[in-house]
């Protein structure tokens, strides 16, 4: 092991050192529960939506923080109302937003900007 991965791992003192406190580390890993990294533009809960529901999602948010008087001025119950609405489009995003090939990744971009 080089001086650097004994860094990183936060070990020293040879082989017997490393093996140990990489045995320590899978399970510490192998107790945690395994979950997807989220479902918005790769597996829909509920009904699919049609092809190309990106661009809608995109089209919201800039409607949500484009707008000089809701972002630059944020004051009472302004920024308050663009994240409801875009708390709400993250729901429907995670229901039914859906891509294949290219589409996958701007499915979850566009997903991303309403968190």
């Amino acid at each position: 092991m080089t001086d650097l991965a004994a860094d990183v791992l936060g070990v020293g003192g040879g082989p017997a050192a490393t093996r140990a406190a990489l045995a320590a580390a899978r399970a510490v890993a192998a107790s945690r529960p395994v979950t997807g990294a989220g479902g918005a533009g790769l597996r829909p809960t509920g009904r699919p939506a049609a092809p190309g529901g990106h661009r809608a999602a995109v089209e919201l948010v800039q409607r949500e923080v484009h707008p000089y008087d809701r972002n630059c001025l944020r004051r009472g119950d302004r920024p308050a109302a663009s994240l409801r609405d875009l708390h709400a489009a993250r729901a429907e995003l995670r229901s039914g937003l859906h891509g294949a090939g290219t589409d996958v990744v701007k499915a979850r971009q566009a997903a991303a900007m309403t968190s």
